[in-house]
């Protein structure tokens, strides 16, 4: 009941401005709300004191995101930065995602890297890392960073899922197959993961698994499959009577 949860928030924060937990607390009950405009005039409505808190400039860049409006959040992002904010790690991620939105790749790298160096136990950032490293080009330090993150994580699909991006890019097309499927047995409705198996089945010859993906990229994800379907199975149709 999202509703009734902003609403509650909001009375908190009117009894206590200056509590942190609470400001945070209201500013993502806009976001889930999918009000982003009020999140950022709640946090503009705050006294100077607490609106000039590294905290609040973090969540004031959090907002400007959900605005669309990346290239002043990242403005924020680095204004929290050089204040004190109660986590910088997370401030550090969140400037490595927008950076990586925006394809900067090295800048978003180096982000991503301090934020790992800042709460190294996080392994959260050191995914997210890999995945802006393959992004980037940087495949081996991805494959390296994601080998160990499965050998972590064997049961979560998000690795595997990673790994098997890697491995396509490396052109490891068998290393591939079994990444993605794996990270599939763990969670089934990954709609990019099968369609890139697609990709990896059509590169190995394997016409037959091919179609077998498709059906069940096409039980969730018809965009999706008609996508794939254009790219890895239409050549093999095409001539046909």
């Amino acid at each position: 009941d999202l509703a009734s949860a902003l609403k509650s928030w909001r009375r908190l924060a009117s009894f206590y401005p200056a509590d942190a937990s609470v400001r945070n607390g209201t500013v993502t009950a806009f976001l889930k709300s999918k009000q982003p405009d009020k999140a950022w005039i709640f946090l503009s409505s705050l006294d100077n004191d607490q609106a000039e808190n590294p905290d609040t400039i973090y969540l004031k860049g959090v907002a400007l995101l959900a605005l669309q409006r990346p290239i002043e959040a990242i403005s924020y992002f680095e204004r929290s930065l050089a204040g004190d904010p109660s986590s910088p790690d997370q401030v550090y991620a969140s400037l490595g995602y927008t950076l990586r939105d925006l394809q900067r790749f090295p800048e978003a790298i180096a982000a991503l890297r301090e934020a790992v160096r800042r709460n190294p136990g996080k392994d959260d950032w050191r995914y997210e890392l890999a995945v802006t490293l393959k992004d980037g080009g940087r495949l081996e330090e991805a494959l390296a960073i994601n080998l160990q993150l499965v050998e972590k994580y064997p049961k979560n699909a998000l690795p595997w899922r990673q790994l098997g991006f890697v491995y396509a890019q490396l052109l490891r097309t068998p290393d591939s197959i079994r990444a993605l499927e794996r990270s599939l047995e763990l969670d089934p409705r990954q709609g990019k993961v099968w369609a890139a198996l697609m990709g990896e089945y059509h590169i190995a010859g394997r016409l037959e698994d091919v179609r077998k993906a498709y059906e069940r990229l096409r039980g969730f994800d018809v965009t999706m499959a008609e996508e794939a379907y254009r790219q890895n199975l239409l050549p093999y149709e095409e001539g046909k009577p």
